[in-house]
């Protein structure tokens, strides 16, 4: 799980120069991916209820549903264009 994060984090650092268009299908796909995460994590954590080990941290199942709604958020509903007040 870690190793997957880290590399998420770094093709998030590697696109943060790309254009707009681009950038939002990266945090559309980011954002499904991270809600599978989620539902993986659910998966695991209900069939792995009777044995002590082989659960999810849960300070990672409350992240990832964040970074799912922020990604999503971000790729769908943030305005490209230019406040006409500035």
């Amino acid at each position: 799980m870690a190793a997957m994060s880290l590399g998420t984090g770094i093709v998030y650092l590697l696109s943060r120069d790309i254009e707009i268009s681009a950038a939002k299908k990266v945090l559309t796909g980011a954002g499904i991916g991270y809600l599978v995460m989620v539902a993986l994590m659910i998966f695991h954590l209900i069939n792995n209820a009777d044995i002590g080990g082989g659960k999810p941290p849960v300070p990672l199942m409350m992240i990832f549903p964040i970074l799912a709604i922020w990604s999503l958020y971000a790729a769908n509903f943030c305005s490209t264009e230019k406040d006409p007040t500035e």
